[in-house]
């Protein structure tokens, strides 16, 4: 008896998958989605939360937050709160604010010092500008800013031998333990 010799296919290859920024959005320089004022903020806040030894091979934190706000990436919020995107809009602009009551300008423009002690009063809840509205900056500190920035940086290549992560998350740096 003579076999078919013809390949027969179960299933067809699965489409392409769609990207999520296109090819202009992404070869585009500059913030996507936050204004130049809330992407410096955003960029000086990286860097006191997440500093990085060597800038040569730095992720770029502020960047892929941005372009993650961006594509919408994050989960939908509960009824009543903001989407994560807005909260971060919202914060950045209440940091700044906060900068310009306490120090007479810019979150970005303070000295690290002054960014630090910005930094820690958020993470304990002392800040109170009306311009926070109704985000808690120990909330968003806590659940969007330390969640999202580690994120971002595990998310990027440059940051996996600080993890022991060599080419993919399935094969941990170092000799095989048995």
């Amino acid at each position: 008896m003579a076999r078919d010799a013809t390949l027969h296919y179960v299933e067809q290859y699965p489409s392409m998958p769609t990207p999520l920024l296109d090819r202009e959005v992404t070869l585009r320089r500059g913030p996507l989605f936050f204004d130049e004022q809330q992407s410096r903020t955003l960029e000086a806040l990286c860097d006191r939360v997440l500093p990085q030894a060597t800038p040569r091979v730095a992720v770029p934190l502020a960047a892929l937050l941005d372009a993650r706000c961006y594509a919408n990436l994050d989960e939908g919020s509960a009824p009543g709160q903001l989407a994560p995107r807005d909260t971060w809009r919202l914060a950045l602009g209440a940091l700044d604010s906060e900068a310009r009551e306490r120090y007479g300008k810019g979150f970005a423009d303070l000295r690290g010092t002054e960014q630090d002690a910005l930094v820690h009063a958020m993470r304990s809840g002392l800040l109170g500008h009306p311009a926070w509205g109704k985000v808690a900056p120990q909330v968003f500190f806590h659940q969007r800013l330390l969640r999202d920035v580690s994120t971002v940086y595990y998310s990027h290549p440059a940051a996996w031998p600080s993890a022991s992560i060599v080419g993919s998350f399935a094969f941990p740096a170092g000799p095989c333990q048995e």
